[in-house]
């Protein structure tokens, strides 16, 4: 079964990000289609509306890998400088990387899932809908360009988490 990701109230408030379909699962579009433009194609009726949803099959490639190899491994980095600042952390990404999360401090929780994703898709793995989602998030949360609350946080950073597991489609390199 596979586990889903909530962003809680992060993507209506923060992104509208209108994803019809995604790997390998039937969803329903959110959009009402008028009658007038309706596709030809739309064949399934139910009742007055039309079943607009799509299934889609999607190829992933590359696989993913943890922080905690990304920490251990600087000399695999690709496009990008271990030694490179972390946004307004005072710190590098190896050193942030190097920091553990103490007391659960969110900031270091993301972080970590941040860098390791960053490194997986620059080192050839794809990048699945709601990772790419979840990244733009903390991208801005990061640059201080939105507010979130802590519980917001943990659940972007449960997104990346699985991913960087491969558990959102995208293999595990299995190091």
């Amino acid at each position: 079964m596979k586990k889903k990701y909530p962003l809680l109230g992060v993507l209506s408030v923060l992104v509208f990000v209108f994803i019809v379909a995604s790997c390998g699962q039937q969803h329903k579009s959110p959009f009402e289609v008028p009658e007038s433009e309706q596709s030809p194609i739309a064949i399934t009726k139910k009742g007055d509306q039309p079943d607009t949803s799509i299934e889609t099959e999607c190829i992933y490639t590359g696989c993913t890998r943890t922080p905690g190899y990304w920490k251990n491994h600087p000399e695999n980095w690709i496009c990008q400088d271990p030694n490179g600042k972390f946004f307004y952390s005072g710190k590098t990404c190896i050193q942030v990387l190097k920091t553990p999360p103490k007391k659960g401090n969110e900031y270091y929780i993301l972080a970590h899932q941040f860098i390791a994703t960053w490194l997986n898709k620059t080192s050839g793995a794809s990048w699945p809908q709601e990772v790419k989602t979840a990244f733009d998030i903390a991208w801005h949360w990061f640059k201080k360009k939105i507010k979130l609350e802590r519980k917001d946080v943990i659940a972007i950073a449960e997104v990346l988490d699985a991913y960087n597991k491969g558990k959102m489609g995208v293999p595990h390199c299995g190091d």
